[in-house]
């Protein structure tokens, strides 16, 4: 339904269940930290790593046309 505001899962702690690195990254300024991080599970432990970066929705993702 058009303007339903929907909830996720919670992506880093989902992608620690299937054994690869996650992480869920609120501030802007965490960002790099977090991508510090996932890049060394990556090189260091063989494993998938996946940023959950959560944003304030701050415009429309898309507007309808005529």
């Amino acid at each position: 339904m058009s303007g339903t505001q929907l909830k996720n899962p919670h992506f880093g702690m989902m992608a620690r269940a299937f054994g690869g690195f996650g992480i869920t990254v609120t501030e802007d300024k965490d960002i790099p930290a977090a991508l510090d991080a996932a890049l060394a599970a990556i090189e260091e432990d063989g494993v998938f790593a996946l940023i959950h970066l959560v944003v304030e929705q701050r415009v429309k993702a898309y507007q309808a046309t005529a």
